[in-house]
């Protein structure tokens, strides 16, 4: 088991062997410095527990000399301090340090204090005591290093499952795990916060992110990062869980580089938490199940209305690029159709810098054209048979794919979104039953199926995968993500693959999955009409 190791930094040897030889035959580990700088190197290459500081560092008899306090407040925060005084007159000084007036609240300057002319036994034991319990209040062990964790990107339900997983982990083993806020942002601000074991104790059940997540596109400049490393490196952070998107993994990669060129090794370890479900390395990402089954309920709750007044709706759901949650909540609600844009995006012959600006927009629209012909004449074999009402659902991603180009061009193009699917099954209808006999609505899923709080599964895998992660940091391993697959468990993919792969067109993602098509190919094969007889 290890010690909890305390500096002392105080001028006066003497005192200083003093207190040495008690906290070592009290089983703690010290080291000493005589001046702020010594203690402040000491402080950049040691984990330190807890400080005890002198006033006056410089000169004892000087009454000007507040060195001590100087240095305190230079410290880093996460490192509690004992004040030592051997001066009735720096009473007033080490009340205003323990009880600060409009300092901000995010430490004071000390946690206690000691007058070093106590010659009675009991002052002197008070004092070990008064150690014992500062140490006890700021630790649940004796820490032998310090992970990191964030999430960033957009929430998933399940994120807070794999940080309280994380956290009991790591505390299991003797680590202790600063969460930090709002992302990549937080790391540059120092906006981060020991986590506790009480602290995730219930917060498995809840939707989003305890720590908030934001997008921190000046992460992406070296000149920013040197504060998150400076940071890094002062709170000895030897390794980063990051819970989110390739985005991030990007993040941590750029991070663990500039660390290392301070010459000190950053751990990175990723967990995919994105409802797009969207990573190359995984079958399921954080948040992707909870928010299918999130759209499946909102759109069963449209059924009576769409019943009632014979209307067919065009849904659109989220998923960035990915039609995953379209397929999902097609099955799960029977929809008549699914529109995702793996199916029909069409990229311009050739190799390509970036698939974006290839998009071949002619020879895309022309398909979904021709796949919007199949959806009405499907719909309308239905509706002639019998059928009240219908329901399509559309992945937003075929918008996102085309949307930036058409806006380009100078020819005025429709944007291929679900208001141009309602138009033109709209148009088919009037022509084929009246005007407004079906009236073609379309319904958006926003923000509401991402806020769901998460399901059975996504609460199994946030627990499964922190656990995962913290893991692969106690053996040494990084750049990796913790990924699941239906048939092979977890399995790890390092960020350079992960990162390749998951930004390619939609309809090469498709390729690689296989289960997906699958899925696709059930929906469709499940919401054909059946043909007329001509024996009936």
């Amino acid at each position: 088991m290890g010690k909890f190791k305390i500096l002392i930094a105080d001028n006066n040897e003497g005192i200083v062997a003093s207190y040495t030889d008690a906290l070592v035959a009290a089983g703690y580990e010290v080291v000493d410095a005589a001046s702020p700088e010594e203690a402040l190197t000491i402080l950049r290459k040691q984990m330190i527990h807890l400080a005890i500081v002198d006033v006056r560092l410089r000169e004892d008899d000087d009454q000007n000399d507040k060195s001590g306090l100087e240095l305190c407040e230079a410290m880093e925060p996460l490192v509690p301090r004992v004040i030592l005084t051997g001066y009735v007159e720096d009473w007033t000084i080490i009340r205003d340090a323990l009880q600060p007036s409009g300092r901000p609240k995010r430490k004071q300057l000390a946690d206690g204090f000691f007058f070093k002319g106590a010659k009675e036994k009991d002052a002197r034991n008070n004092f070990y005591r008064e150690i014992r319990r500062i140490l006890q209040q700021e630790y649940e062990m004796i820490p032998a290093k310090r992970f990191a964790i964030l999430t960033s990107g957009g929430d998933a339900p399940g994120m807070n499952a794999a940080i309280w997983s994380a956290v009991r982990t790591a505390l299991a083993n003797n680590v202790e795990i600063l969460g930090v806020q709002d992302g990549y942002r937080g790391l540059i601000n120092n906006n981060m916060r020991k986590l506790t074991w009480n602290s995730v104790s219930d917060i498995m059940i809840e939707s989003g992110t305890i720590l908030g997540s934001a997008r921190c596109d000046e992460f992406h400049d070296k000149e920013t990062r040197k504060q998150a490393v400076d940071n890094i490196l002062q709170k000895h952070i030897s390794g980063l869980l990051v819970i989110g998107g390739d985005g991030s993994m990007k993040g941590a990669q750029a991070l663990a580089h500039d660390v290392a060129e301070k010459g000190t090794a950053l751990q990175t370890i990723a967990i995919p938490g994105t409802i797009d479900n969207d990573l190359v390395g995984s079958d399921f990402s954080l948040g992707a199940a909870s928010a299918a089954n999130a759209m499946i309920d909102q759109i069963r709750q449209i059924v009576a209305p769409a019943k009632a007044l014979n209307m067919v709706f065009v849904i659109e759901v989220m998923g960035a690029l990915s039609g995953f949650l379209a397929v999902e909540s097609g099955i799960g609600v029977g929809a008549d159709a699914v529109i995702i844009p793996e199916e029909l995006i069409v990229l311009l012959p050739g190799e390509h810098h970036d698939w974006r600006e290839a998009i071949d927009l002619p020879a895309t629209k022309s398909r979904v054209d021709q796949r919007l012909e199949e959806i009405s004449e499907n719909l309308k074999k239905a509706f002639e048979a019998g059928k009240k009402f219908g329901f399509i659902i559309q992945a937003e991603g075929l918008d996102h794919c085309t949307a930036t180009l058409i806006d380009k061009t100078a020819e005025r193009l429709e944007r291929l979104d679900a208001e141009y699917t309602r138009r033109h099954i709209d148009e088919r209808f009037t022509d084929w039953f009246g005007s407004k006999v079906h009236p073609v609505r379309v319904q958006k899923l926003g923000y509401a199926v991402r806020g769901v709080l998460p399901s059975r599964f996504d609460i199994w895998l946030g627990a499964a995968s922190g656990k995962r992660a913290v893991e692969l940091l106690l053996a040494g391993s990084t750049s990796m993500m913790v990924g699941w697959s239906e048939t092979r468990g977890f399995i790890e993919t390092h960020f350079d693959e992960v990162v390749s792969k998951s930004g390619r067109a939609p309809n090469e993602m498709w390729k690689d999955r296989s289960n997906w098509s699958a899925m696709s190919d059930l929906q469709k094969s499940l919401s054909l009409p059946l043909p007329f007889s001509e024996a009936i």
